[in-house]
């Protein structure tokens, strides 16, 4: 993201960070933007430079729907596919306001595919977008009917070869087509996420409506299969527990409508075996904390806590409107008699 302050016309390149109390931006020189609800603060280290109200603007995207940047972008091997060349395609879809989803894959009828991605981008400007997942800091630049992959520094660069094979990469130029990639060849795999923790790792892959969860790094060479109805919108890994040891959680979410579904938590124990825990605790039974639940949940790991995040509406005649705020769920994760079970440990409305 750039800031620009205005009066002075000096500009910050901040990256997005998780933190408990709400969204937070930082730079390599110290400035951090954090944001709650409608309000902002703008500190250098810990000075506070400035604070005041968010005003909330559409980013400038194109909306013409004969020149959206959604849709699917393939290389330069789609147009000689009947002659058996590789290829691989990009799609985004929208999620909403300001993220999208990106998905990438590639010829799967003649050998396996080359690239294979799932991840979400930021829109931060005019048909620009921003991949920061996984410690990567990429540029997505959409122009007219082309795509152009942009890592933003070596590391992310190197990274972008991890997710294809033979030396292949993510980054480079793609063109759009018209309706889907060629259904006879694509590689039919739902979602795929490999997630690294220290000298741990968890692949995460959704094919055929059956979840596979394959953990690296411990001493029993264990996978879950389990059969789901749903879609994959999330994976993400962190040290719920504090033990060292990484857990995953997977978000499923309905197909049709992306609500909000089921956890799929994992813990690894000791190192040694890995294990699913228990279910999140249903909010519906606790009035203070469903009134005004209508979906649109996001989760994330925040500093050793599973956080839900989902705006609050206010019933009336005509339905729910919106009333601005926030409410955050924080759970912590607890040793259980037969699984480790997850715990309401902190509310709050921003």
């Amino acid at each position: 993201m750039i800031l620009v302050e205005r009066n002075f016309g000096k500009k910050y390149s901040l990256n997005k960070s998780q933190s408990a109390n709400g969204i937070e931006y930082r730079s390599d020189e110290g400035h951090r933007f954090l944001t709650l609800g409608d309000e902002f603060i703008f500190y250098q280290v810990n000075e506070k430079l400035s604070s005041g109200k968010l005003v909330k603007t559409n980013p400038e995207v194109v909306r013409n729907p004969k020149n959206t940047i959604y849709g699917t972008y393939v290389s330069t091997g789609y147009q000689n596919k009947s002659k058996g060349n590789d290829w691989v395609a990009i799609t985004l879809t929208p999620i909403k306001e300001n993220k999208i989803m990106m998905s990438v894959r590639s010829r799967a009828d003649r050998k396996k595919p080359t690239c294979t991605f799932d991840g979400q981008l930021e829109i931060t400007g005019r048909n620009q977008l921003k991949l920061y997942e996984d410690g990567l800091d990429v540029t997505i630049k959409v122009d007219g009917d082309s795509l152009t992959i942009l890592p933003q520094n070596k590391k992310s660069a190197d990274r972008l070869h991890f997710y294809c094979s033979g030396g292949a990469s993510l980054s480079g130029d793609y063109s759009k087509i018209e309706g889907k990639a060629d259904s006879s060849q694509i590689d039919k795999t739902q979602f795929s996420k490999f997630l690294n923790y220290g000298d741990y790792a968890y692949s995460v892959t959704l094919k055929n409506d059956t979840l596979r969860v394959f953990p690296l790094g411990i001493e029993l060479n264990e996978m879950f299969e389990i059969h789901i109805r749903g879609d994959i919108k999330k994976a993400e890994v962190g040290d719920l527990n504090k033990d060292g040891y990484p857990e995953l959680i997977v978000v499923e979410v309905t197909r049709k409508t992306n609500n909000f579904k089921k956890i799929h938590g994992y813990s690894i124990n000791n190192g040694k075996s890995f294990s699913m825990t228990g279910e999140l605790p249903d909010i519906t039974d606790v009035d203070s904390i469903s009134y005004g639940y209508q979906g649109e949940d996001e989760f994330s790991i925040v500093e050793n806590s599973l956080v839900r995040r989902f705006p609050v509406y206010q019933e009336n005649n005509e339905g729910y409107n919106p009333t601005g705020l926030m409410r955050q769920i924080q759970y912590k994760l607890v040793d259980g008699e037969a699984l480790r079970q997850f715990k309401i440990d902190k509310v709050v409305e921003y």
